[in-house]
């Protein structure tokens, strides 16, 4: 048995078996693993929008209240006995200056003229105080009359706003009253999903500010504010069911819809009491670059991309309003600037542009298949043709050669005036 065993025929093949057991076990333990080729760090995404100079506009948004500009207590002046009542004085009807409107039968000798309530002015009932055959006496409320030839605005604008408001009135005239304007704007009420639309005039200032805000109150005056007048049919501006926005004609909805300004057959008035948005043209600048304040890094500084790195870059801000501010300097006219937020940002840092990254790409913009689309603009808008001449869009001065892109001026979009103390 044991000369069996040492027999090299029997123990051989099991050492050759054992061996290759080992071999594959410890080739199994230490095969070489798959090293991954790490491809080229393209920087961190960021979304941009270019830098164009031009000369916006200032447009103060701010809202206010209706109020009537003529309103009157109408008294008996004799004692009598209401004999006559006009049609005309029912509660919401319209009146003309010198319409007959009431006659009293007087108890005593007194003059006829006293008998006749006329209207003072054109205008509207708002209240009538007595009935065909009560009696009054000298003094006795018969009627309350607004007028209905214009209405006035009460809104309220932050005192350091009144330095971006622009000064018409000759030199002369703000002698005579300091606290006089004579400014453009625009009222408009909302009424369901649309928005109707009246021009008004800045014509003076309180002097006492509000007691919450420390804000001026703007007194503005609107023409024939109930639509009386045949010229003056009512102006409607629609609304996009989906981004809630007010497009003037011309403009298209998501779906290639184009909007158009429709006359109504019966036009709103403006109500009194109706709370409306305000639009109040200012100064002029000139040559600045208007960024989102999303753009807007601590210390004045923001972020430009330049041949794929990023700088910090110290601006001049010239003027914050709502969702944007303007640089007067340290940007250059076709600069990149960033717009989304960036953690560890630092001078040198590698980035890229989302997208195809082409200059003045800002790629909140951009539609499903990367197409760049038009903005809806900030500033004021032209509501109809004829309109205030600050309505009008300003010449912007770009250099030559900047491109179509740098060419075409840059949106402006509706945003609400921040209320701020003084």
């Amino acid at each position: 048995m044991l000369k069996k065993i040492f027999n090299p025929q029997f123990w051989m093949p099991l050492v050759i078996l054992g061996l290759g057991a080992g071999l594959v076990t410890y080739f199994m333990a230490n095969k070489p693993e798959a090293r991954k080729r790490q491809g080229r760090f393209k920087g961190t995404l960021v979304e941009v929008t270019q830098a164009v100079r031009s000369n916006p506009r200032i447009v103060l948004e701010t809202h206010g209240s209706v109020r009537a500009a003529q309103r009157v207590v109408v008294t008996a002046q004799v004692n009598g006995v209401v004999n006559w009542i006009s049609p005309l004085l029912e509660e919401g009807s319209y009146f003309q200056t010198g319409e007959l409107l009431m006659t009293l039968d007087p108890l005593n000798n007194a003059n006829l003229d006293f008998t006749l309530i006329k209207a003072p002015f054109n205008g509207v009932v708002q209240e009538r105080n007595v009935d065909l055959g009560q009696y009054v006496n000298t003094g006795t409320q018969l009627a309350n009359l607004i007028g209905s030839d214009s209405a006035e605005v009460l809104t309220d604008v932050p005192m350091s706003r009144l330095q971006w408001l622009m000064d018409k009135p000759e030199k002369s005239d703000r002698e005579e009253d300091p606290n006089k304007f004579s400014l453009d704007a625009e009222v408009s009420m909302r009424v369901g999903s649309e928005h109707a639309i009246w021009n008004g005039r800045v014509e003076r200032h309180l002097l006492e500010l509000t007691p919450k805000g420390m804000m001026v109150q703007l007194i503005l005056s609107v023409e024939d504010p109930f639509r009386l007048r045949p010229s003056e049919p009512g102006e409607w501006i629609s609304l996009d069911n989906k981004e809630k926005k007010a497009f003037p004609a011309g403009k298209k909805t998501a779906e290639g819809q184009a909007f158009k300004k429709k006359r109504v057959a019966f036009p709103v008035p403006l109500f009194i009491g109706a709370f409306v948005d305000v639009k109040i043209p200012g100064r002029i600048l000139e040559s600045v670059i208007e960024l989102p304040v999303r753009a807007l890094r601590d210390e004045n500084t923001v972020w430009v991309v330049e041949n794929g790195l990023l700088q910090i870059r110290k601006v001049e801000i010239v003027h914050l309003e709502g969702d944007y501010f303007y640089v007067s300097n340290g940007l250059k006219h076709g600069e990149e600037v960033v717009t989304s937020p960036l953690k560890g940002a630092a001078d040198g840092m590698k980035v890229s542009l989302q997208g195809s990254g082409a200059p003045g790409r800002n790629m909140k913009s951009q539609g499903t298949n990367g197409e760049q689309k038009q903005g809806t603009g900030r500033g004021m808008k032209k509501q109809k043709a004829g309109k205030q001449e600050w309505q009008k869009p300003t010449t912007s001065k770009v250099p030559a050669g900047s491109g179509e892109e740098a060419k075409r001026q840059r949106p402006r979009n509706q945003n609400k005036i921040e209320q701020e103390g003084s």
